[in-house]
């Protein structure tokens, strides 16, 4: 259901991001910094939080890696996303070169 505004047609937040050595982003919208919690364990902080945590997600990654959420770290929060790249093969968690995290919500 859109709203009337169409406020929920665009992402609330999104970001590419180098997420090897120093973790850097490349460009962003919304997403104000990110945390390197480890190998692989990534947080991203929103520059303006959502009115909820229960926003959706999807992200991507190269040299066949996947994207996981990382509640083991902590679960969703208005300003903050804890994301994982693991390996697609072994599912080891895994630094990754080319990190891109989409999120739509309200």
């Amino acid at each position: 259901n859109l709203s009337a505004t169409g406020k929920n047609r665009i992402a609330g937040a999104w970001v590419s991001f180098n997420g090897t050595g120093t973790v850097a982003i490349r460009d962003s919208h919304n997403v104000s910094s990110i945390g390197d919690w480890g190998t692989g364990n990534y947080g991203l902080y929103f520059g303006t939080g959502f009115g909820n945590a229960n926003y959706s997600y999807a992200g991507v990654c190269d040299n066949s890696r996947i994207l996981s959420l990382n509640i083991g770290n902590t679960v969703p929060q208005t300003g903050r996303l804890d994301v994982d790249v693991r390996q697609s093969w072994t599912s080891i968690t895994t630094d990754n070169a080319y990190v891109q995290v989409i999120v739509f919500g309200d």
